[in-house]
């Protein structure tokens, strides 16, 4: 049942049961209108006397309008009972009815929902929000009402709709669909010409759609309207707008939601080739491809090996980049990498995913899931996208999307089975004029035009191969020819080499010096993708100086790529003549060797670069050998080759190294963790399980257990998690190690934290300790008293929760360790908060943050502004809380830490009903407590009850909140969370109160009075006054405050 004045038609209806019922006759609809616009509110008689017959009342105007009131709550009785009563008070008439029973209400409700949940981060929930406000709203509102106030209020709601609809579009400009809201706005607009907010979001939504010059017209059609129409310009944002268009500004291209604030777009494209040349035609028919529009525009470049299809297709991604500029992603297929097998297509989804920011965690483990993320992420990107290197169809075509503002360029050297709306490239080798230019452009402007010839005939017209012979054509001096291989026009069918390439290959060689070739050979080995300086220099056993020049004298001949700033790749016919060579000329020992010296290499930095990270929070740890860094350069390097240390670990598991396996995850471990690379963490340490078990290394096997298994906590799979430490802790009991099953405990019992079983996790940390304290291990002794902590301020016993909070900090203090000592400051503030003495609580969170700023890590920055959201809430400076708590939100939802998203959900719900925002606080709750159900946290589930019940109960939807109460008391009394459990009876006495409840009142209060006096809060001795005041006796006694 619900009243409407929105819908089509004339007049106001009351719906039941899918049947519209008018009320009465059109003044008798106006009257309930002037009522329903205030309900629950009092309006003056006067006033609606003037709202009905204006300036000219009849001479017994109220009596009128009692008889209209009398026969509509004839009508109202009748249709709903005492569901909606008029009530006369002091000269006034009231509607008692609940809000969202009228549909104008309910609109506003769900405007005010959207457009707080987009504030925190959910644009794609406020527009569903919005949908739905707009389909209580089809048409004009109180339409065919009589009276110059009811045209005017109609006018008013008319602006009020427009403004909901502005406020939607503008969310979907923001989620980047702009083509699904085009004839929307032009009817918008054509509507409503002179409103200058709805040219600009047409103007965008053109623009967006590579529309330019429509844009510009539709500016040129406002300001001619605005100009005759009204006399006046468009205002200086609609202005500012044009002038943007006009220039072509690529920051406004961008689609909002996917601009990040810290980092530009995502673009992992390979450089463009410097001396690209030719192939006009074929970067024409792609041109048209992408023009057609239907589906995504996908073409496949097909050709031999060194024909150029990488770098075509790189050239072309730069040459349209603008177009694109959500994103431009460039994945390696692998289909011939020499040292890797091809992607499967699981993996290059989630490779893609990563590409675009979805955190790891965020990415589902099952393929069809990874599918349908895929697609609709990339359905309102515009995106260009290159899979390089494709084995077969079977790899891409689950791939392959339909949103048709994106771009999917495919390399591969076979026929590829796929749809016949894909455009096919063939390419050739380049024409002999393009062929010359290319060996002109690379050998120099005084290259003999004899040898650019002969380069072009020898190369048979192959870009790699005349990449590698042009420049021995610009050294005319000291008589060097091009090598000649064979004619340069047979197509190898199965793509497994050319003649032209290979004697290009072998003459770049020969102006190699003997120490160049034996550096080729060697950069040849390498399990990495790209090399560095550092690389060259492990490798060929020499300083980084020497690598250098070597590395320099590479990319001179050719022979290597610029991928990167400091980074240098192979193409990978290159790569695999190098490493042919390698193992045809030198020693196996020595390329094992050569290998050995780049693994140590690694080992040597990864563990260098942790120290001073380390070192730099106050953390224990062994100082490394050699030369140091500062920890900012140690960060930046790790941010740079942690994935190097990843495919080193990999690599090294595949080839009999798996001791490297386990010394570079045991090194990396932290980083991962502070960085939040839980998925990648839980990989490596998979892998470095599975080499102990390989070398039958018990205590590595122990070791790698239980760093997989904290890694699977972090990732939120507790069971798994669970598993993996049980299995560390049986085999660090049959070593005996103390030290080691303390940890294990500790960390048995951060797992059952996590899952609100405070008990169990209490019982773990109290094992851990006594197992650290017989080991001597302090930091260990000191993290489980922490946890312990932890566990007892959620079972409500404070003054023990701050004693071992104070004995920790106290340790972490004595050990110089800051992350420990800003952890336990945290803590101990949360205590404080819970016990009321909010000052000292405030006074721990600064010390805690003052720490948190010069700790890098971007959850321990997501906590810092967290906490500083509790500070302002506290001191009412809500906007602020709003503020911090939203930053604090992004950081969360960049690393996939669903548990905090579910906290901040819920403070940021706590905040807005104190600032009195029901609707917008409701939708926050609901949104913690779907994800605290996903993720089975029954403390945030237990949090975002109480809120939903709070707003129920300041809503007057007293059943509702009475049920919700009721649910949070028995998920409270699960995890044995006293304090949640007490604020669930406080609030259930409010709604049995409202309910005219006493007996059940007071039953509430004296459940929530013996939690509070228990656990010793001076929130009783306010539940105990409350309770005298409604004639109770016998009152628990507890602490007086």
């Amino acid at each position: 049942m619900y009243f409407r004045m929105l819908g089509i038609g004339v007049g106001l209806t009351l719906r039941i049961l899918g049947r519209d019922h008018p009320l009465g006759s059109p003044k008798a609809q106006l009257i309930m209108s002037i009522l329903m616009l205030s309900p629950g509110r009092p309006v003056l008689i006067s006033d609606i006397v003037d709202h009905v017959w204006g300036e000219r009342p009849p001479p017994k105007a109220t009596q009128a309008l009692q008889a209209y009131v009398s026969r509509l709550r004839r009508q109202l009785r009748q249709l709903v009972g005492e569901r909606a009563r008029i009530v006369a008070r002091g000269g006034t008439y009231t509607l008692d009815v609940d809000p969202e029973m009228i549909d104008l209400h309910r609109v506003r409700a769900l405007w005010r929902q959207a457009t707080a949940i987009a504030g925190s981060g959910d644009p794609e929930l406020a527009v569903r929000l919005l949908h739905e406000a707009e389909a209580l709203w089809p048409g004009d509102a109180m339409m065919g009402l009589p009276g110059e106030w009811a045209r005017r209020m109609s006018r008013t709601l008319a602006d009020e709709r427009a403004d909901v609809q502005r406020d939607r579009i503008a969310l979907e400009l923001r989620l980047g669909r702009h083509a699904a809201v085009l004839d929307e706005l032009r009817g918008l607009v054509a509507h409503r010409p002179d409103d200058e907010m709805f040219v600009g979001q047409l103007m965008t939504a053109l623009y967006r759609a590579d529309r330019q010059s429509d844009a510009l017209d539709v500016y040129r059609g406002a300001y001619r309207y605005l100009v005759e129409q009204h006399g006046t310009r468009p205002g200086a944002a609609l202005s500012s707008l044009h002038l943007r268009i006009l220039r072509g500004d690529p920051d406004l291209a961008v689609t909002p939601v996917y601009r990040s604030e810290v980092a530009s777009q995502p673009d992992t494209l390979l450089p463009d080739t410097p001396h690209f040349t030719g192939r006009e035609q074929e970067i024409e028919a792609v041109s048209a491809v992408r023009a057609e529009g239907d589906g995504t525009p996908t073409v496949v470049i097909q050709g031999m090996p060194g024909v150029g299809k990488s770098a075509l297709a790189l050239h072309i991604a730069h040459r349209i980049a603008a177009r694109y500029p959500d994103a431009r992603l460039y994945l390696e297929l692998r289909a011939h990498d020499p040292t890797r097998p091809p992607l499967d297509t699981a993996t290059a989804l989630s490779a893609l995913l990563r590409m675009l920011g979805i955190p790891a965690t965020r990415i589902p483990s099952s393929f069809g899931d990874r599918v349908a993320m895929w697609h609709a992420e990339l359905a309102y990107r515009r995106a260009i996208v290159i899979l390089d290197d494709v084995a077969g169809a079977e790899q891409i075509r689950p791939l392959l999307g339909t949103s048709s503002s994106s771009l999917v360029l495919i390399t591969t050297r076979s026929r590829l089975d796929l749809p016949s709306e894909v455009e096919r490239v063939l390419l050739g080798v380049l024409p002999r004029e393009d062929a010359a230019a290319l060996a002109s452009r690379l050998a120099g402007a005084h290259a003999d035009p004899y040898l650019i010839g002969e380069v072009v005939r020898v190369s048979g017209g192959l870009p790699l191969a005349i990449t590698l012979n042009a420049p021995r054509a610009g050294a005319a001096g000291n008589g060097a020819r091009p090598c000649s291989g064979g004619t340069g026009t047979a197509w190898i069918a199965d793509g497994s080499g050319h003649d032209e390439i290979d004697a290009a290959f072998e003459m770049s060689y020969r102006d190699l010096t003997p120490g160049e070739k034996s550096a080729f050979r060697r950069l040849g080995l390498s399990p990495c993708r790209d090399v560095t300086v550092m690389d060259a220099a492990a490798l060929c056993d020499t300083t980084q100086e020497e690598a250098r020049i070597m590395v320099e004298t590479l990319v001179r001949h050719h022979l290597l790529q610029p991928a990167a700033p400091g980074r240098y790749r192979f193409h990978d016919l290159v790569r695999t003549y190098a490493r042919e060579r390698a193992e045809r000329e030198d020693p196996e020992g020595g390329n094992r060797r050569a290998v050995r010296r780049l693994l140590d290499q690694y080992v040597e930095t990864v563990g260098t670069a942790m120290a001073a990270i380390h070192l730099a929070c106050g953390a224990t740890c062994e100082r490394p050998r050699g030369e140091q860094i500062g920890a900012s350069d140690a960060r930046r390097w790790l941010g740079d080759e942690w994935s190097t240390v990843l495919r080193l670990a990999q690599y090294a598991a595949e080839h009999e190294w798996k001791a490297y396996t386990v010394g570079l995850m045991r090194m990396i471990a932290d980083y991962l963790d502070m960085e939040s690379l839980w998925e990648d963490a839980a990989m490596g340490h998979a892998l470095a399980l599975r080499a102990c078990q390989d070398l039958g290394d018990s205590r590595g096997i122990a070791r790698a257990s239980l760093d997989l298994g904290f890694a699977r906590f972090r990732t939120g799979r507790h069971d798994n998690a669970l598993s993996h430490t049980r299995k560390a802790l049986s085999l660090y009991k049959s070593l005996d190690d103390r030290g080691a099953i303390g940890k294990c405990q500790d960390q048995m019992g951060v797992i059952h934290w996590a899952s609100a079983r405070y008990r169990e996790a209490l019982a773990h940390y109290q094992e851990a300790q006594a197992n650290f304290r017989s080991s001597g291990d302090v930091k260990g002794e000191a993290d489980a008293l922490g946890h312990s902590g932890i566990a007892y301020w959620h079972l409500g016993r404070y003054q023990d929760s701050l004693d071992l909070l104070g004995r920790a900090l106290e340790a972490y203090r004595g050990l110089g360790d800051r992350r420990g000592e800003a952890k336990a400051l945290n803590n101990m503030g949360d205590v404080q908060k819970h016990r009321g003495l909010h000052r000292d609580a405030i006074r721990l969170y600064q010390e805690s943050l003052e720490i948190f700023k010069q700790i890098e890590g971007k959850q321990n920055h997501a906590i810092l502004h967290s906490n500083r959201g509790d500070i302002h809430q506290y001191k009412h400076r809500f906007s602020a809380a709003l503020a911090c708590y939203r930053v604090a939100m992004a950081t969360f939802l960049e690393i996939g830490d669903r548990r905090n998203q579910a906290d901040i959900l819920n403070s940021i719900g706590s905040t807005y009903l104190h600032m009195g925002g029901a609707e917008e606080s409701l939708i926050h709750f609901e949104k913690a407590k779907g994800i605290a159900e996903e993720i089975a946290d029954d403390y945030q589930m237990v949090r975002a009850l109480v809120g939903i019940a709070d707003v129920n109960l300041a809503a007057g939807r007293y059943e509702a909140a009475r049920d919700t109460y009721n649910s949070a008391i028995r998920t409270a009394r699960a995890i044995g969370d006293l304090y949640q459990e007490s604020r669930a009876h406080r609030g259930l006495a409010d709604t049995w109160e409202r309910l005219d409840d006493l007996e059940a009142t007071r039953i509430s209060l004296r459940q929530a009075l013996n939690l509070l006096v228990q656990l010793d809060l001076p929130e009783a001795e306010e539940v105990r006054i409350r309770l005298e005041g409604l004639g109770a006796e016998d009152s628990p006694q507890g602490r007086r405050w």
